[in-house]
């Protein structure tokens, strides 16, 4: 991008003073730009919602053909990946990867679903019972 591409105006997901970019001068170099706009943050953001909302749907038919756990849902209704879950509970990636499974998930104690459910804003319940409410 130009420097005088960058955009001054425009929806912005983060209320901050101003933003710094790094724009292309005319010599070709890289330097940083003050912004008060981003519209193309914005957009992305809500792309990658739309993303997730996708990706919860897809795990719903999973579950219900018993090919993964109700964690799937949960997890992308969270707007988080595999990665992100296992940071966040401190439950390693294969662990947090098997609970995701229907197998693993019924062998979930109650201790290890609590962590999940508080970095996924529900409850113990909720997650155990969510697939006999897929119709």
């Amino acid at each position: 991008m130009k420097i005088n591409e960058v955009p001054q105006e425009g929806k912005r997901m983060l209320k901050l003073n101003g933003l710094v970019h790094y724009a292309e001068n005319d010599e070709g170099k890289f330097e940083k730009v003050s912004s008060n706009g981003w519209d193309t943050g914005y957009y992305t953001g809500l792309n990658l919602q739309v993303e997730f909302e996708e990706l919860a749907e897809g795990a719903k038919k999973r579950i219900r053909s018993n090919e993964s756990s109700p964690l799937e849902y949960f997890m992308y209704k969270a707007c988080m990946d595999l990665p992100a879950l296992s940071q966040f509970t401190e439950i390693p990636k294969r662990k947090v990867k098997k609970h995701l499974t229907p197998g693993g998930f019924a062998k979930l104690d109650d201790a290890t679903l609590a962590r999940y459910a508080h970095v996924l804003h529900t409850d113990i319940e909720t997650i155990r019972k969510f697939k006999s409410t897929l119709s």
